[in-house]
């Protein structure tokens, strides 16, 4: 039998447009929502997504637009004086669960969640991804137990719609 290649058939493939939201480099935690990271650089394609904030008040939140299939990640580096928690949550009450460390929130908020538990400046990385059905209006935030990464650029939050 004879076997087939696929390497130059997947450039030729015109693949629907997703939508992405990816947001890089920490800058710090919102005033009011002291757990959510604000992030220096983000960028959106499509329109099943909108970043709705990211700023020093409220750190970053991002508005999902259209039911669909969602694979998100997100990577904290080396927390300064603690340990590094990532966790990917789902409408949080603001400012009530966006205080709270992500370690301390409940399952039903969590959608995912990693930390490492060495305690030791820039030892210390989380990163964790998740993959699941979100409904039009839900609100999916970065969270963390409020540890300073000790490399800023290496914190990097992506979500994106794989499917209807």
């Amino acid at each position: 039998m004879a076997r087939r290649s696929l390497i130059g058939k997947i450039s030729q493939t015109n693949l629907p447009l997703r939508s992405e939201i990816r947001l890089d480099t920490f800058t710090a935690y919102g005033s009011t929502d002291t757990r959510i990271p604000q992030f220096t650089t983000s960028s959106t394609t499509g329109t099943a997504l909108t970043l709705t904030t990211n700023n020093a008040t409220n750190g970053a939140s991002i508005t999902v637009n259209e039911n669909g299939i969602y694979s998100a990640t997100f990577t904290i580096n080396g927390a300064s004086g603690g340990r590094a928690v990532a966790a990917i949550t789902k409408n949080e009450t603001s400012p009530g669960d966006t205080t709270t460390n992500a370690t301390a929130l409940s399952n039903t908020l969590r959608l995912q969640i990693d930390f490492d538990p060495i305690v030791a400046a820039n030892d210390s990385n989380a990163f964790c991804t998740w993959t699941g059905i979100l409904s039009q209006g839900d609100i999916i935030r970065p969270h963390t137990d409020a540890g300073t990464p000790a490399t800023a650029a290496l914190s990097i939050f992506t979500i994106c719609k794989v499917s209807e």
